[in-house]
């Protein structure tokens, strides 16, 4: 199992695990900044593909 170290003192922690066992620093995983806007483009892309605008259009009319 791959395994990450701790900021503050350099002692191993487990994928899953946030608080460093030696020295009780909490150690969140840094999501990449491109996690929010990808997101966002899947579900526009999905309302996209999904939504009839056709009839969305006759409905506001």
């Amino acid at each position: 199992m791959a395994q990450r170290l701790c900021r503050s003192c350099g002692s191993a922690l487990d994928v899953d695990q946030d608080v460093c066992q030696s020295c009780g620093t909490n150690n969140p995983l840094v999501k990449p900044w491109y996690t929010y806007p990808l997101g966002a483009l899947i579900v526009a892309v999905l309302a996209y593909l999904l939504i009839d605008f056709d009839d969305l259009r006759k409905l506001i009319e």
